[in-house]
């Protein structure tokens, strides 16, 4: 996979003629995102073409408004994402002022100019340009002046389109059943562990702090997790995401990550953090005994729950 951080430094030479092309933030890469590149990679086959991505290093909205939604993947996994499920070459564009003030019209005419793709799929509900003007129907209109096909693209599931919003809706309600059917796989929390003040380890329980790499989150509680370390290996994990009210401090929100049966130091590791299941709700606990005595039930639980098979 390739990618590319600036459209006007491209041409058309250096993709495999013809482009199928999509564009889109594609942010937590979920179900739709997956069937849409699914279907642009199938159409690019049939002339062996190239299958090329357009997105954005932020949700448009910050630019626009200075607030936007909390990501659901980082930048990094986001095109990796994007790659597993077909991407050949991603391009991601700084969505700063300058783009934001490119009309729909002028952003195709970019597209066409330094890539010339022959197919476009855009989702449904996509727009585009300045003011979000563009969509399909407009990509459609100028479809045959700059030499591209366009196709639509729309993925229902209960009855509903797919979208970014309804798995943070989701998952800020904590219903990771639903998060799962949307995005087709667990949430993952991403990060590198960092230095705590490692009271975990006095207890038993020896836990990595995550420094997150993006900032969508479930409610604040204990977890069930499966951690995929850098080198494959998979390990069962307890992830306690909250405020430590047992040690009544006022810092922020921590992500505590403690893999069941594993030896080792995980300090300067990224790790993806696939949560499984909501095991309790954060509580304050009355002495360092009482907290170790539920972190051992937490553990049997999430043992009972997931220790043969993580679904």
């Amino acid at each position: 996979m390739r990618s590319f951080t600036e459209l006007a430094t491209l041409s058309p030479g250096q993709f495999r003629q013809p482009v199928a092309f999509t564009i889109g933030v594609f942010d937590g890469v979920h179900q739709g995102h997956q069937s849409l590149l699914s279907d642009l990679v199938a159409w690019a086959k049939e002339d062996k073409g190239e299958v090329g991505v357009l997105t954005f290093d932020r949700h448009p909205r910050f630019t626009l408004t200075g607030k936007g939604p909390s990501s659901l993947t980082s930048l990094e996994n986001k095109v990796q994402y994007l790659a597993k499920y077909g991407a050949e070459t991603v391009i991601v564009l700084p969505f700063d002022s300058q783009w934001a003030e490119v009309e729909a019209e002028d952003f195709l005419e970019r597209i066409a100019k330094h890539i010339q793709p022959e197919k476009i799929l855009l989702g449904a509900n996509h727009h585009f340009g300045k003011g979000r003007r563009g969509d399909s129907v407009l990509a459609a209109k100028h479809a045959e002046r700059l030499g591209y096909e366009l196709r639509e693209f729309s993925l229902l599931v209960d009855n509903k389109p797919i979208s970014s919003t309804r798995v943070r809706k989701a998952l800020h309600a904590g219903d990771l059943d639903t998060v799962k059917r949307l995005l087709g796989r667990p949430f993952s929390l991403f990060g590198k562990t960092i230095k705590g003040d490692q009271r975990g380890r006095t207890i038993g329980f020896p836990t990595a702090n995550l420094r997150l790499a993006q900032e969508a989150l479930p409610p604040v509680g204990v977890y069930a997790a499966t951690t995929v370390l850098q080198d494959g290996r998979e390990f069962l994990s307890l992830v306690n995401i909250g405020h430590r009210p047992t040690f009544k401090e006022n810092g922020g929100l921590l992500v505590e990550v403690h893999l069941l049966d594993f030896q080792g130091d995980l300090y300067g590791q990224s790790l993806e953090v696939q949560l499984l299941s909501s095991i309790r709700s954060e509580k304050r606990f009355e002495n360092l005994a009482a907290l170790k005595k539920q972190i051992e039930d937490d553990r049997l639980e999430a043992l009972e729950r997931h220790g043969l098979k993580r679904a």
